[in-house]
């Protein structure tokens, strides 16, 4: 007899049944193949984690995709014993698409922070990918973070950096509208200034997550498609890509903020926090 997995918001449960199919040719490590319900409508090859008991696994969606509630059988890929503890990333496309920001409803804590604090939400995001303050890996020792153990290490210096300019821009701009007849100019200039440094900063972080999760230029790509010149090699042009990036971040920062959020946490089976240096409560899996 082998288990099958059911897997139901992120969670799964043993269900005994009848041995099938070839056994993993790794000898220290099982890769089974799993039971799964769907917990939205996917595409084929997407990968998505569940837990069982108190492992992760992560699932390979199969060919011609899956429907939301739909019992499919999966491959496993994940190393259980290796893994455990850590949920991966989906790597070659976005989750979600950019206007998809309720998915999670109105008042969620990822939908919040992008609207109200978007620094604070990119520092999050910093901290579970571990990147510096402005986006790029993080390959200083002396930080005091560690990727191995997230949730338990002290918020990450780039989170705190974010922290502080926000609270610094605060005081700053309550300062010049006490007066804001006499100040207008500045506080607009301030204001304008201020959202072009997070739109660089985010639009730095959005390249980062792209090219680590091998994730195309979508918005492009789709406008290319609409013109004619899908026939083109590698569809996007040279640096394109790029453009893309701070374009979005400086144009619909919170939606850029939100869905960069969204993408590298598991929201689908953990709560998401505003007030945590990595955005996800303290039992949450790191993300890798």
């Amino acid at each position: 007899m082998q288990s099958s997995l059911i897997a139901n918001d992120g969670f799964a449960e043993d269900i005994p049944q009848p041995a099938s199919g070839p056994s993993s040719a790794t000898p220290s490590y099982s890769y089974p193949v799993v039971a799964v319900i769907a917990p939205e409508s996917l595409g084929e090859g997407y990968t998505f984690d569940v837990e069982v008991n108190h492992a992760i696994l992560t699932v390979v969606v199969p060919h011609r995709g899956v429907t939301k509630g739909q019992l499919f059988h999966g491959q496993t890929q994940a190393q259980i014993q290796n893994e455990r503890g850590t949920i991966r990333i989906p790597v070659g496309g976005w989750k979600d698409g950019l206007f998809d920001f309720c998915r999670f409803g109105p008042m969620h804590p990822s939908l919040c922070c992008a609207v109200c604090c978007p620094l604070i939400a990119l520092g999050q995001i910093y901290t579970r990918l571990n990147l510096n303050w402005y986006g790029q890996p993080n390959n200083d020792n002396d930080d005091d973070f560690t990727n191995a153990n997230v949730n338990a290490s002290p918020p990450s210096r780039a989170f705190k950096i974010m922290v502080g300019i926000s609270i610094l821009y605060g005081f700053f701009i309550r300062s010049i509208v006490v007066d804001l007849e006499t100040s207008r100019f500045w506080y607009h200039f301030w204001y304008v200034l201020f959202m072009l440094f997070c739109g660089i900063l985010i639009g730095r972080t959005r390249t980062q997550i792209r090219k680590r999760y091998e994730i195309q230029a979508t918005l492009i790509d789709a406008a290319m498609e609409r013109g004619g010149c899908s026939h083109l090699e590698d569809s996007v042009p040279f640096g394109c890509d790029v453009v893309e990036d701070y374009c979005v971040s400086c144009v619909c920062t919170p939606c850029a903020v939100s869905q960069m959020s969204r993408h590298t946490a598991s929201y689908e089976t953990y709560e998401g926090s505003c007030f945590s240096s990595n955005g996800m409560t303290s039992h949450a899996p790191n993300m890798v």
